[in-house]
């Protein structure tokens, strides 16, 4: 499964990752974690860009080759 996971920094700043889980050897574990940064990194980075062009050109499989 995949999904965006949110980690909360002790200065009160929310840091965001793209994760997947698996199954192995019957436990669950993380088999991606990608960084995407703050929610002012990732509102700067997209900004002027519509919502349905960013949902256009995410695309996971070539995040979880890097």
């Amino acid at each position: 499964m995949t999904f965006i996971w949110d980690l909360k920094k002790p200065n009160d700043t929310v840091h965001y990752h793209l994760r997947k889980t698996e199954r192995v050897n019957g436990k669950l574990k993380v088999t991606m974690n990608i960084y995407l940064g703050t929610t002012d990194k990732i509102r700067q980075e997209n900004m002027g860009v519509e919502e349905k062009e960013i949902i256009k050109t995410l695309n996971i499989d070539a995040l979880a080759t890097n």
